[in-house]
């Protein structure tokens, strides 16, 4: 092919990937307004609607189970049935979801929304990382995830902003109504972004180049038996650290009302500056990943993690912890960007798919595992163990990151 001509294809596959991204970072963040918004108001109204405390937290066990039982599965299907379907039906998961939530009158109904956002989850994270992978040139890969990232914090800072200024139209600021009304017609708009979202998502082009040339078992035993040994340490140092994270991330607000009796709004103001930096800054520090290599951010943002985590027993007020979670959230904007990007690099153009499946599954796993063990550590070893034994983990994975971990050499997105 003449130099000309192939610099014309080339320029003109750019612009497509181009476009592709863009519509998948307005996809993404049409269907991540809800999220911010669950965390903090589905328990009120699972009490509301006369739920027990049990029934409640399994209100987010049911969530991180089927994800993690999703994930490695639905990874391995994106290589073998492409990308496109899979994205478009996770998201029509979200939309139904949302009107789940909407019409919910029981918690029965939420159990229902629940198991659909879930669903959603599982196939729509997967198909936007091998999306991404499959178009973002390896030079920006660091920066495209953290497009992603950021335009899903956006969008759950966003919601709440959204709930919190009808909330306060509907009641007056008094509590006495309850958040049901102020729920019902949030989750009617969220719906209508969750349509927006769908329809965009159908209009994406296939990135992937389908396989399914083979019978399900054997191509799905296979798959398994080639999975690179640098893979499997990454995923075994994802799962440390996360279950290590999330062993926290639970008691964070209980142990904060115990230490300094502060109220939920006090405590929400000191995540505030985190939730900006993750609103804003991804996609320019997943850059730092793409210059100086994938571990050096990765070890950094872990260390990061880990120092904070150690100094929360003991800091003397809210206003430094929120300093400090600030610096956190600078560090984890380049390192998790980093991180995606590395499982991107580590996996050929027919394997991302299940190579994100199992990086999901690895960290999903380790949800699914953390709190319980900070839990008990918490019951019976001190409200101050769990945030040591964190520390000690995320310590260890930042180590293990750059003593174990070997970064490929970077080829192009169609390789």
């Amino acid at each position: 092919m003449p130099p000309s001509i192939e610099g014309n294809k080339r320029m003109s596959d750019n612009q497509a990937h181009s476009r592709i991204l863009r519509t998948l970072v307005t996809t993404i963040f049409f269907i991540s307004f809800p999220f911010g918004l669950l965390q903090f108001t589905l328990p009120v109204l699972g009490k509301e609607l006369g739920a027990s405390a049990l029934a409640i937290a399994g209100l987010y066990s049911a969530f991180s189970l089927t994800t993690v039982l999703l994930r490695p599965v639905v990874g391995w299907a994106l290589d073998r049935y492409g990308r496109r379907p899979f994205l478009v039906g996770g998201l029509a998961g979200y939309l139904v979801a949302n009107l789940g939530f909407l019409a919910a009158q029981s918690i029965g109904m939420l159990y229902l929304a629940r198991v659909a956002q879930s669903i959603g989850s599982g196939l729509t994270w997967l198909a936007a990382y091998a999306i991404i992978a499959d178009v973002a040139l390896p030079e920006r890969r660091g920066r495209s995830f953290g497009r992603v990232d950021q335009a899903h914090a956006q969008a759950m800072l966003a919601g709440m902003f959204v709930f919190f200024t009808v909330y306060g139209f509907m009641t007056e600021g008094e509590m006495a109504g309850g958040v049901q009304p102020a729920w019902k017609a949030t989750f009617g708009l969220f719906a209508i972004f969750g349509a927006y979202a769908v329809w965009r998502a159908w209009r994406l082009p296939e990135t992937g180049r389908p396989q399914a040339t083979t019978a399900f078992w054997p191509s799905l035993r296979s798959n398994w038996q080639r999975i690179s040994r640098v893979l499997l340490t990454l995923m075994g140092i994802v799962f440390l650290t996360s279950a290590a994270q999330t062993a926290v991330s639970p008691l964070i607000i209980i142990f904060l009302q115990d230490r300094f009796q502060a109220s939920l709004v006090s405590i929400g103001w000191a995540f505030l500056p985190m939730a900006l930096i993750w609103s804003f800054l991804p996609s320019r520090m997943g850059a730092i990943g793409d210059r100086l290599g994938r571990k050096l951010p990765m070890a950094a943002g872990l260390a990061v993690s880990g120092t904070v985590t150690l100094f929360i027993p003991r800091v003397p007020s809210l206003l430094l912890l929120a300093a400090l979670w600030a610096v956190e959230a600078l560090a984890f904007s380049a390192s998790v960007p980093a991180e995606e990007a590395l499982v991107a690099d580590l996996s050929g153009s027919g394997r991302r798919g299940e190579s994100f499946g199992l990086y999901t599954f690895a960290a999903g796993l380790g949800a699914v595992v953390g709190p319980l063990v900070g839990g008990w550590l918490y019951d019976n070893l001190g409200h101050a163990a769990p945030f040591y034994a964190t520390a000690a983990a995320v310590f260890l994975g930042a180590a293990l990151i750059l003593i174990l971990v070997k970064e490929p050499p970077r080829v192009s997105p169609g390789g």
